[in-house]
């Protein structure tokens, strides 16, 4: 008989030491000794085990190993089990999981139209100190359509996925029209997902035959001009060509194709050569021009452009815009700057190449290596001037019990912040700005001050007192109360002064009660104290229980006096332990009734079937043990033989055995034949076996043809002796 581990645990725990102490400690797998180990421990010592990462201690069950009277250690079984893990959500699918615990499994999938992105189980490890599952929860996926193409076209996608719902709409590129359905929404087609409509197609959208024009042709004689097809034209030999030299095939509804704009015309032009005083031309130099040709002008050093830079022949046979003029011009005012002004009068207008010098405001000074000044330059504008002035700095500032936040820096136009440590409050301004005071910078408010929180006198007790006499309490000033002789202190001994709004002081709870708490001796049939033997109980006095072999403990083995007289968890009782159903033996039975269960100490006795036997005889006996385990089962019984039988002048084949069931067949030698049964079959008698016929036997057969031949001489010796 297998037994379990919590049997296996207590049975090595009951094992002997050194008579008159215990061992070494007892080991576990899931907890260890929280304090030094001995190599022995004398009678009544108690060890407190601390569960391993990942275990906690169980509900109602107690982490102390005690060594007993008789040198045994004694433990609850599996006193510390694993923590659990959060409880798995899945989204569009189902988490199969038994249990939380350490070492257990979730299982996911995912409801139809959906796929699992992720692991599709997770184990509940150890991470750390802590549990946690070894990976991130997977997630339920809508399954996608397959993405759509339309050639000449696009599809907008109104979600984000093609997962089932999703909704795309259809348009086509520039120059085409959409035939067909403009949109499709993805379904659920069994388990898969697929597009409810058919896909439409794009054609590209037509133009009529482009217009001709007089005097002029144009070189594309297509038949078939759809968008985007492109037709120029060209004039006769002498002529200009007014307009757009080339039109194409365009649309204004995204159905029907129209011509970007009328034919150009084809005429003589003719425009004068432009000049520029203080300019030259960069490109068109002539010196004839006809339509459509341009001159591009640039000024000289000192001048300035006055009008397009960029002009051209137009068909009225003038320059379009007008031909531009190069003028000298100043630069504007120079530029303000916030930390620095200039030395002189600002004037409205300066000369190219004048040179200005700028002086540092006040609350400002000069950053060295930079340079304060600005040059009006060669195009009208000043120079670039670097940031060549820089904030003073104001002191950096202290406050006791506090500190200083300097949000960018300390120089003048900066802000600072003032903060006070844990238990102080900020008396005066939380914040400052370093500003212009004179010829100097400070800061514009005084500095703050970092006062300690206050508490009002901790408050009193009836029959008690607390040992702290001092009339001023700040943020941390702790007392402890003591009641008076024969009184229970009930609540915290000790609170202290701390904050709810870093402003006001509060104590950290009520002051406690002091009061008289007696509890009954607590008795336990069947069971016995390990610690606490009283007979007196008062106010957080403990008592611990274990029960006598073959009880169980039903309730906590560690009970507390509490404020109201009263044991808490309530006294425990001891109950008789029972085993289960005896193991079955194979052709055999245990006497009685057959029960569910059964007290410990209770004996069976088996008896084998009819016919059976066992090796050793009988009878044979199990007990319900202490543990609530049933002793090692009894051996199976075995079918009885049969008498071995004998046939002279024959063979007999028993393969199948002579034990009960057996078969024996009969059959004999050559001159012999075969008187009874073929084959007999081993039967149970009472209580005992047997052959269900009689044994056969083997026959000699007779010779005919020497008995004629022996009678014929007989016959003729007869006649022979007559005649005589």
């Amino acid at each position: 008989m297998l037994l379990s581990v919590p049997t296996l645990l207590l049975l090595l725990l009951l094992l002997p030491a050194t008579r008159g102490d215990c061992g070494p400690h007892p080991t576990f797998g899931f907890a260890e000794p929280s304090g030094t180990t001995n190599a022995s421990y004398p009678v009544g010592t108690n060890l407190t085990y601390r569960c391993h990462p990942g275990y906690v201690v169980a509900v109602g069950k107690s982490p102390l190993v005690t060594c007993l009277a008789n040198s045994t250690w004694a433990a609850e079984p599996e006193f510390c089990v694993g923590e659990q893990c959060s409880t798995p959500e899945i989204l569009n699918g189902k988490v199969v999981v038994t249990d939380l615990r350490l070492g257990e499994t979730a299982n996911f999938s995912c409801d139809a139209g959906y796929q699992l992105s992720g692991k599709s189980s997770l184990v509940c490890v150890l991470v750390g100190s802590a549990v946690a599952w070894n990976g991130d929860i997977p997630v339920c996926r809508g399954r996608l359509c397959k993405t759509p193409e339309i050639p000449n076209g696009r599809v907008v996608v109104l979600t984000d996925t093609y997962s089932v719902g999703a909704t795309i709409n259809f348009t086509c590129n520039d120059g085409y029209r959409l035939v067909g359905s403009p949109s499709a929404k993805c379904i659920l087609v069994g388990t898969d997902v697929d597009w409810n409509k058919e896909l439409p197609i794009c054609d590209a959208i037509p133009c009529l035959a482009p217009p001709s024009i007089a005097n002029g042709t144009y070189g594309d004689t297509s038949t078939d001009y759809t968008f985007g097809s492109v037709v120029t034209y060209k004039c006769n030999n002498g002529l200009s060509l007014i307009g757009n030299a080339s039109i194409h095939c365009t649309t204004e509804d995204k159905i029907n194709g129209v011509w970007s704009g009328p034919a150009p015309e084809c005429k003589e032009v003719s425009c004068p050569n432009p000049e520029v005083p203080n300019g030259n031309k960069e490109s068109g130099f002539g010196p004839l021009y006809t339509y459509e040709d341009t001159v591009m002008f640039v000024c000289k050093a000192g001048y300035v452009l006055t009008g397009s830079h960029l002009i051209r022949c137009g068909a009225d046979n003038a320059w379009s815009p007008p031909v531009p003029t190069c003028v000298r011009r100043p630069c504007g005012p120079p530029p303000r700057f916030a930390f620095a002004e200039l030395s002189d009068s600002v004037n409205e207008s300066y000369p190219v190449g004048t040179r200005l010098r700028y002086r540092c405001r006040p609350g400002y000074s000069h950053v060295s290596g930079l340079s304060p000044f600005v040059t009006c330059l060669e195009n009208s504008s000043w120079s670039e001037a670097p940031v060549f002035c820089e904030g003073r700095l104001c002191k950096t500032p202290e406050i006791p019990n506090g500190r200083v936040v300097v949000l960018t820096d300390t120089r003048f136009g900066a802000t600072i912040n003032f903060t006070c440590n844990d238990g102080y409050r900020l008396v005066g301004s939380p914040s400052a700005k370093c500003i212009l005071v004179g010829t100097d910078v400070d800061w514009n408010k005084e500095l703050p001050i970092c006062d300690a929180i206050p508490c009002l006198a901790p408050p009193s007790i009836a029959n008690g007192t607390y040992g702290d006499t001092s009339t001023d309490y700040t943020f941390g000033s702790v007392v402890t109360y003591k009641c008076n002789n024969g009184l229970s202190l009930i609540g915290n001994a000790s609170i202290h002064c701390t904050t709810e709004d870093k402003i006001n002081g509060v104590w950290s709870g009520p002051a406690p009660e002091c009061k008289v708490v007696s509890c009954l001796n607590p008795e336990v049939q069947n069971g016995k104290k390990l610690t606490g033997f009283g007979p007196h109980y008062i106010y957080r006095d403990t008592v611990t229980f274990e029960c006598n072999t073959g009880y169980a403990l039903n309730g906590s083995h560690l009970v507390q006096c509490e404020a109201n007289s009263a044991w808490s968890p309530p006294v425990p009782t001891c109950d008789l332990l029972h085993c289960g159903p005896p193991p079955r033996v194979n052709f055999a039975e245990p006497n009685g009734t057959a029960n569910k269960a059964y007290p410990v100490w209770t004996t069976l006795v088996y008896h084998c079937c009819p016919g059976y036997t066992v090796t050793g005889g009988e009878p044979q006996t199990i007990t319900c043990l202490a543990t609530a385990a049933w002793s090692s089962a009894p051996k199976s019984c075995f079918g009885k033989s049969c008498e071995i039988p004998v046939l002279q002048n024959g063979k007999i084949d028993s393969k199948a055995g002579v034990q009960l069931g057996g078969t024996a067949n009969f059959s004999c030698d050559e001159g012999y034949t075969l008187e009874g049964p073929k084959s007999v079959k081993c039967m149970v008698s009472g209580s005992n076996v047997v052959w269900d016929k009689p044994i056969p036997k083997c026959i000699r057969e007779h010779n005919t043809a020497t008995t004629i031949a022996t009678g014929s001489i007989s016959l003729l010796l007869a006649l022979l002796v007559l005649n005589l």
